[in-house]
């Protein structure tokens, strides 16, 4: 049951994150009208990667190791 609450809320934190990326990277397009600034977005892309994998690990092993997940140790 903690490790379902401990998904959510990082899910949570992560979309608030986003949206917090998306709305300044618009500003900023809107400011400079220069298109060049989408790309900062691909970071955005990233994060969604980071969530998932870390999300599956806190889901099947019930913790999240930083060691475990750079040396594939189980």
């Amino acid at each position: 049951m903690s490790s379902s609450i401990t998904i959510v809320r990082a899910v949570i934190v992560r979309l608030l994150f986003t949206c917090h990326g998306l709305v300044a990277m618009w500003r900023l397009y809107y400011v400079t009208k220069e298109p060049r600034f989408w790309y900062f977005a691909t970071a955005l892309g990233l994060l969604l990667v980071e969530t998932t994998v870390l999300s599956q690990c806190v889901y099947i092993s019930g913790e999240y190791s930083t060691i475990d997940m750079v040396f594939g140790i189980t």
